[in-house]
């Protein structure tokens, strides 16, 4: 069974909370992106219901912690999760996608 993957940055607060609390809504599996990691696990408490939340600390300005952030999103082992807050399956040039399972994770930024 395919998974609806989204990867949200900003969602801790204004447009990208209420894009990642929609898409949780509709059963995506979705990292949450941001610099605040206290609020992106507000947000993953408020959708805690899905089971599908990844809190990835993540600043958009930093190449390296994009290639991270999308890295996280990509294990197999991750819950689940863009420069924008639209939603994407894959970093940009990449078909792949990997399976994901049920449950809450956090990281540390890099």
């Amino acid at each position: 069974m395919d998974k609806k993957v989204a990867i949200v940055t900003g969602a801790g607060s204004g447009v990208g909370k209420a894009v990642a609390l929609a898409l949780m809504k509709d059963g995506y599996h979705v990292s949450l992106a941001g610099r605040r990691k206290d609020m992106l696990e507000q947000v993953a408490a408020a959708g805690a219901a899905s089971g599908r939340t990844l809190v990835v600390p993540t600043d958009v300005c930093d190449p390296e912690a994009i290639r991270a952030l999308f890295a996280r999103t990509k294990k197999p082992s991750a819950a689940s999760t863009s420069c924008s807050t639209t939603p994407a399956s894959a970093p940009p040039g990449s078909s792949k996608t990997s399976p994901w399972r049920s449950g809450r994770r956090s990281s540390t930024p890099t």
